[in-house]
């Protein structure tokens, strides 16, 4: 009896053990579990990312004698690899490039677009409606209905990318009589997703006593835009307008000056962004180069700077008349690019000369040096 009743109660206690460890290795399986959740990443999701994407429209160099220009936008798609996906149409597809020509319109919208690098949009136009000054409204013959722009750009996650059409309104149409045709010309870009882009990266130089205007452009933003000198001054006698980004008015002092500008969108976080100009104005009827410092190089580097100068009559011809440029550089008689691949190093020292096209000719010279650091050696 003894025997049966120790016999039981190592039976029950190893049973009792046993259970103690199976509990004990479960509960530790379940802490494991626990603790892998917590400091590894989450699964991925499947849902894919998706971000915005808007087509707005612009003009840039006005036609002549145009009063309003108005383009009927049909169709707007992008291509995305498997074929053209439409985007959807703005409440208003007729863009007059006129009005385009101070401020963008947004033609085409698609959101939750899957995020990634996409690289071409068609835009169909179906009619032109070319109204002249002083005239009557007249339908356009257009010269290609379908223009297909490519360029990469990226669409990201929760972010919008906004893609610009700017129409050159000059070289877009032309008349003769009562005929009115349209022969689309533009450029095409993009501002980075969630960002503001303000154009021209250069503007005009200028001249005493001679009435000058320049219109800033931004891109990207919620209108209206707000413009503002941030740092520096434009020359005496220009102003900025704070609502359309116009740089207008008479230069009353010769110079070169520089500002920063400065615009905000209408956005709930007010995006913004800035750009340096420098503006040279030279004295009423007289030449003036304005470049007076070149950037630095490096032998067997790429090189490129732009040789500047105001008043005058354009075209000007560019020269070196005195010493020379480093080997492997040229200059442009044209434009007054300098540009090419140093062979050498060292300081250099030469005259530049610009001739304008007067009858006789205005003529410049200015001293400028020129530093070419050593080639970089790489393991």
């Amino acid at each position: 009896m003894v025997r049966k009743i120790l016999y039981s109660l190592i039976v029950i206690s190893l049973a009792f053990v046993v259970n103690q460890v199976r509990g004990t290795s479960l509960s530790a399986n379940n802490n494991n579990l626990t603790t892998t959740l917590t400091n590894t990443a989450p699964p991925v999701s499947t849902a894919v990312m998706t971000g915005s994407l808007e087509v707005r429209i612009t003009a840039s160099n006005p036609a002549t004698a145009v009063a309003a220009a108005d383009i009927t936008v049909s169709s707007v798609e992008v291509y995305t690899g498997d074929g053209w996906t439409k985007m959807t149409l703005a409440d208003s597809n007729k863009v007059d490039l006129i009005k385009a020509l101070t401020a963008e319109q947004t033609i085409a919208r698609l959101s939750e677009f899957a995020a990634g690098n996409y690289t071409q949009i068609r835009l169909t136009i179906s009619r032109v409606d070319v109204t002249q000054e002083g005239g009557q409204s007249i339908k356009a013959g257009v010269s290609a209905s379908k223009l297909t722009f490519i360029q990469n750009f990226p669409v990201t996650a929760r972010n919008t990318t906004v893609l610009v059409v700017d129409f050159d309104a000059l070289r877009s149409i032309s008349s003769s009589g009562s005929q009115v045709s349209f022969k689309p010309t533009a450029n095409f870009f993009y501002t980075s997703p969630g960002a503001l882009l303000m154009m021209p990266a250069n503007i005009p130089q200028a001249e005493m006593g001679v009435p000058y205007t320049v219109n800033l452009r931004a891109f990207g933003g919620v209108q209206p835009y707000s413009w503002s000198i941030s740092m520096g001054d434009l020359p005496p006698g220009l102003s900025l307008d704070p609502q359309t980004g116009v740089i207008s008015g008479t230069p009353t002092a010769s110079g070169v000056f520089g500002a920063t500008v400065r615009v905000d969108d209408n956005s709930p976080n007010r995006k913004n962004t800035a750009r340096n100009y420098f503006m040279g104005v030279a004295d009423k009827g007289a030449l003036q180069i304005i470049t007076g410092i070149l950037p630095d190089g490096r032998q067997d580097g790429d090189y490129r700077a732009t040789l500047l100068a105001v008043g005058g009559a354009q075209p000007y011809t560019w020269g070196i008349s005195a010493n020379n440029l480093p080997a492997g550089l040229t200059l442009d008689v044209a434009t007054g690019i300098v540009s090419g691949a140093a062979s050498v190093s060292g300081d250099f020292t030469f005259v530049i000369k610009a001739t304008d096209s007067s009858n006789p000719a205005n003529t410049d010279t200015q001293v400028l040096n020129l530093h070419i650091g050593k080639q970089l050696l790489t393991n």
